[in-house]
Formats: structure tokens, C-alpha cells, sequence
């Protein structure tokens, strides 16, 4: 997890989503965050994995 306890802006993620939900997943040193529904222009079933320390 970050060790700044500040907002940073990062890169977008592939799909805008509003009223999503959002997980820490931590697979050994690596920290993921799992991005799930949501709306944009209707109901998104899509979800996204994004790598904290890499930014993408």
C-alpha cells in the first residue's frame, strides 16, 4: 500500500466508471487494485486490475 496518506492523480483506467467497487489485492510484494461495475452510459460488467506500483 501506498505510504503517502495523500490523493495523487494516476493513470486512467480503461473504461469510466461511476458508483463502482473496489479491492486491495496483494500478491507477494505486488499490490493490485481490482475495479468492478459501476455505470457509464448503463450498467458496465466489465472489471479492471490495476498495478499500484507501476501506475497502469
Amino acid at each position: 500500500m501506498p505510504k503517502e496518506a495523500r490523493w495523487r492523480e494516476r493513470e486512467s483506467l480503461a473504461v469510466g466508471r461511476r458508483h463502482h467497487a473496489t479491492v486491495v489485492l496483494e500478491a507477494g510484494s505486488q499490490t493490485l487494485l481490482g475495479v468492478f461495475g459501476g455505470f457509464n452510459k448503463g450498467c458496465s460488467l466489465s472489471c479492471e486490475l490495476y498495478d499500484v506500483s507501476h501506475d497502469r
